[in-house]
């Protein structure tokens, strides 16, 4: 059942207990936007924060109920059974009670011939051949975490904020303003150390107090220096924008990065495809509100991932206004965006929920080669003559009802779990059936309900997005800035960072040294700290050297062979190579906070050479 509102409209409804769980979705309004955002970046989400746009944009409420009609069918067509509202009368412009939702798309060579077999083996072998069950390969590259960062924030990138960053100072009137690849490396340095060292206010990582100053931020540059490049940094020139973009500003990333992730995709045959929310409380018309959700308000990603969460394509939702393929629709063309750079060769597995699954969908990425599994809405079912959910509700838990379309060679799945589940597969049936734990209410113990191969798949390879949601949750960037793009930048440099470490995890480096995502990061602050930070002091005071940090030297450091110059100290310090006294240390390389000491002939070229 479908009506029109407003964004305005339905909030009132939500407040006033109208519905009951529903998902609401906001469609991005016309409209040229500024690059700041006028709302205070420390005040917290409020719906208060939409502006007048928002508020009358039009909105989609979709409510789930458990209350069935049927309606009169015309004249050459079957009954059909469609859902109804819990509610008698909804308000609304629309006087219109029951509408009959529009069927999906039919097969080219006619009408679906719906019978009671299963799925043919051969179809789930035919994909199965191309590889392990997930697919998963190891990584042959043996790279330290810096190196793998660098793969995503690459000299490209970097190079295009230098440019542009520049180019916007002279817009905003400050032709002195200068800031070089060192200067970049380090503020993105200090935008890493964030998400594991939070302070409310960025310009506390300066102060002196004992309860907050981070020796670490303060080493990388001053706070007016890091002030004055972010006030200026910036990813695209305004003066050539597109106009039809929405996110023309972060435009140039986004497509470095997509071809970031895809050149270092390892061909993983097992594909996710999920929404991933940005969390964003200001004023912009791609903000979307989603009740329910852990992020309610924020932007919109559509994201392409493999089943422990790497990133291989991402889109930024713009609207309904946005879709490539208006035959196709929303859900389907943004499947069909993510999956057209797709490397050919592996026979892919994609696997998505409700809001993109149909038939039409499924007989599309048949004709291209793709398997496909997905969770079905019941009135999207294509008049495949299941069960109705109200009767599978009675069944035993476990009870199992399908349909196999000989012609569109996809078999659609009713289960009774919790509740009834329907799903549509053309590489995954019935067979072979499985066993799940199930708490029951009744029983008080654990019990074994019958499970389709379709909804164990489904269970074991959907969720890529959610696991790389998790990752980035964790130590979220926390310096944040009035400009309406900046939340997307440091979900994109998190995103890198989350890639990074799901590939350092399959190579050899792993094995040697086994980081978590918070050392994996630490990591790199490390290495950046050694190498661009530009307030550095290692003459000694107190027998203990000021200089920041309390690492030992990393080893891509020790031996990068760049600036690495014996200096002679008074007070003898231990050498790291044949433990006798020295009294020449390395100008560059630090252990515990302290420079470390060498003789300057032999220990000082073989700890920098092995």
């Amino acid at each position: 059942m479908y009506f029109r509102y407003t964004a305005n409209e339905v909030i009132s409804m939500v407040e006033s207990g109208f519905f009951d769980n529903p998902d609401i979705y906001i469609t991005p309004p016309d409209g040229v936007q500024t690059d700041e955002d006028s709302a205070d970046e420390d005040q917290g989400g409020l719906i208060d924060n939409l502006n007048g746009h928002q508020l009358q944009a039009e909105a989609e409420v979709v409510v789930r109920t458990n209350r069935y009609y049927r309606m009169r069918p015309s004249d050459d067509s079957d009954e059909e059974d469609v859902e109804e509202s819990s509610h008698d009368e909804l308000p609304g412009p629309s006087s219109t009670k029951r509408r009959r939702t529009p069927a999906s798309s039919k097969p080219k060579s006619g009408a679906r011939k719906w019978t009671k077999d299963d799925l043919p083996a051969c179809a789930a072998e035919a994909f199965e051949a191309t590889g392990t069950r997930r697919g998963l390969r190891a990584v042959d590259e043996d790279w330290t975490p810096t190196i793998w960062f660098e793969q995503f924030f690459s000299e490209d990138i970097v190079q295009l904020m230098v440019n542009e960053s520049i180019l916007y100072a002279k817009f905003r009137g400050n032709h002195q303003f200068t800031v070089d690849g060192k200067d970049i490396r380090a503020f993105l340095a200090v935008l890493i150390l964030s998400g594991y060292v939070t302070l409310p206010r960025r310009r506390m990582y300066w102060e002196q107090a004992a309860d907050c100053h981070n020796s670490l931020a303060a080493g990388f540059m001053t706070r007016d220096r890091f002030d004055e490049i972010m006030r200026y940094f910036h990813l695209a020139d305004n003066n050539r924008l597109d106009k039809d973009d929405k996110f023309a500003k972060l435009r140039p990333l986004f497509n470095i990065l997509n071809q970031s992730f895809l050149k270092m995709f390892r061909h993983e045959t097992h594909l996710s495809i999920d929404e991933s929310m940005v969390p964003y409380f200001g004023h912009h018309g791609c903000k979307q509100f989603i009740r329910g959700k852990p992020i309610r308000f924020g932007y919109k990603m559509w994201c392409l991932n493999s089943t422990l969460g790497y990133l291989v394509q991402f889109q930024a939702y713009q609207g309904k206004g946005s879709v490539t393929n208006q035959e196709l629709g929303l859900g389907d063309s943004v499947i069909v965006d993510l999956i057209n750079s797709l490397p050919e060769g592996p026979k892919y597995k994609l696997f998505f929920d409700n809001f993109f699954t149909s038939l039409r969908l499924l007989d599309h990425l048949t004709d291209h080669g793709f398997g496909a599994t997905g969770t079905l809405r019941a009135n999207r079912t294509d008049k495949c003559p299941l069960i109705t959910p109200a009767a599978m509700k009675k069944k035993d838990r476990g009870h199992i009802d399908h349909r196999y379309d000989q012609t569109g060679e996809v078999i659609v799945i009713r289960w009774h779990d919790n509740s009834p589940v329907t799903i549509a597969s053309n590489v995954y049936g019935v067979q072979p059936v499985d066993k799940a734990k199930r708490w029951s209410s009744a029983a008080k113990k654990e019990i074994l309900v019958t499970q389709p191969a379709a909804i164990k798949q489904y269970n074991v390879c959907m969720g890529g997005t959610d696991r790389m949601d998790q990752n980035i949750g964790c130590y979220r960037t926390s310096i944040r800035s009035k400009k309406w793009w900046w939340p997307l930048f440091n979900y994109m440099m998190d995103v890198s960072i989350q890639n990074a470490f799901y590939l350092y995890k399959r190579s050899p480096a792993y094995s040697q040294r086994r980081l978590d995502l918070l050392g994996f990061r630490r990591e790199i602050v490390e290495v950046y700290s050694q190498r661009y930070a530009q307030r550095l002091n290692i003459q000694q005071s107190n027998g203990r050297a000021t200089r920041f940090g309390d690492w030992r030297v990393s080893t891509e450091i020790r031996l990068d062979r760049l600036d690495h110059l014996p200096l002679y100290v008074d007070k003898q310090k231990q050498c790291d190579v044949c433990k006798k006294k020295a009294n020449f240390v390395c100008q560059k390389c630090t252990s515990g906070g302290a420079p470390v000491g060498l003789h300057p002939k032999d220990c000082f070229v073989r700890y920098h050479t092995e």
